[in-house]
């Protein structure tokens, strides 16, 4: 399977678990809180995707491809599953709302990551667009899957099948959160440091990356 199948793949199974446990938080919130409630939890993931740029950009700065994916994949898992339980436990909804902020957040800063795991892994245009309809029609899918699970009592999905839909809203990041040893994932090329230039560019204290050549200060500067 080539790099770019890996990533389509690892993005479907995450925008089904996705749509599906979102869905179902939907109605969960809808019956405890009404359509103001629900109208304030997509409110703020609107602003989750505002701030995201300026936490996309930041993190980009200090993590290559691979790490800020697994960060970002690691932590969306857990705040999708503590939001869950924060609105079950019968959270105020000031604190739920929150949390779903939050998972924004982290949820579209991993989102750029991917675009541009995408992009690195396949540069044509038609990649990138065939990478967003498959995500679309994905979380139609598992929207409707939500709508035709058995519900129990007050029209909701619960007891055991509420639990499975709970960990799988968090446990379908794990694909796109974790590689294996041997990363199929290429990240931003890193500096290997002053030593190991010398031999590749043989010049004291020079490097060639990928976009230009990185020196240093020799010792008696």
């Amino acid at each position: 399977m080539t790099r770019l199948r890996r990533l389509i793949a690892t993005a479907l199974v995450d925008s089904f678990g996705l749509s599906l446990g979102w869905t179902v938080f939907s109605l969960q919130i809808t019956r405890g809180h009404g359509l103001a409630g629900l109208g304030l939890c997509n409110a703020v993931m609107l602003v989750g995707v505002a701030l995201s740029a300026p936490v996309a950009a930041r993190l980009s700065a200090r993590l290559d491809g691979r790490e800020l994916l697994r960060v970002t994949c690691l932590t969306e898992a857990a705040l999708r599953i503590g939001t869950f339980a924060l609105l079950l436990a019968g959270a105020p909804l000031a604190v739920v709302v929150v949390a779903v902020a939050a998972s924004n957040v982290v949820a579209w800063t991993g989102y750029a990551g991917m675009r541009a795991e995408v992009a690195a892994a396949d540069p044509r245009g038609s990649a990138m667009t065939w990478y967003m309809v498959a995500v679309a029609a994905i979380e139609a899918a598992g929207t409707a899957t939500a709508a035709l699970l058995p519900t129990g009592p007050g029209g909701l999905v619960s007891g055991g099948l509420l639990v499975a839909v709970v960990a799988g809203y968090g446990a379908c990041l794990l694909p796109p959160g974790w590689s294996p040893a041997a990363p199929w994932w290429q990240g931003r090329p890193r500096s290997p440091g002053p030593a190991a230039c010398v031999r590749s560019s043989g010049v004291a204290g020079c490097c060639p990356t990928a976009r230009r050549t990185a020196c240093w200060p020799s010792a008696g500067s």
